[in-house]
């Protein structure tokens, strides 16, 4: 249904979006990863070539109530970049997606 709607509109899907909180370190791997695949499979389907990652926000987005500290330790630095090439290489080798991180406004990048 997708496909057809971006055919009849002569659009095309760049990339999926996912939001990730993988500073959280293995804990959240599996509940990220199946988000990250359901997505990636649709962007694949529909020709996307990219899928943003985006890094979870330090504060509510709707309220601004601090939900972390807007700082990562050392410790959860490595999670995050450790996490997040995983994430890559996973992606390239099941959806052959190419992943770009996005330093939204209050994620700690």
């Amino acid at each position: 249904l997708l496909a057809d709607e971006l055919a009849a509109r002569r659009l095309r899907v760049s990339a999926g979006t996912v939001f990730t909180g993988l500073h959280h370190g293995p804990a959240v791997w599996d509940a990220t990863w199946q988000h990250v695949a359901d997505v990636a499979a649709l962007a694949q389907a529909t020709g996307a070539r990219h899928l943003v990652v985006i890094p979870s926000f330090w504060r509510d987005d709707k309220t601004g109530e601090v939900r972390e500290d807007r700082t990562l330790t050392p410790a959860q630095w490595r999670e995050l970049t450790t996490q997040t090439e995983r994430l890559g290489r996973e992606v390239q080798d099941r959806f052959c997606l190419r992943i770009v991180v996005h330093p939204h406004a209050d994620t700690h990048i």
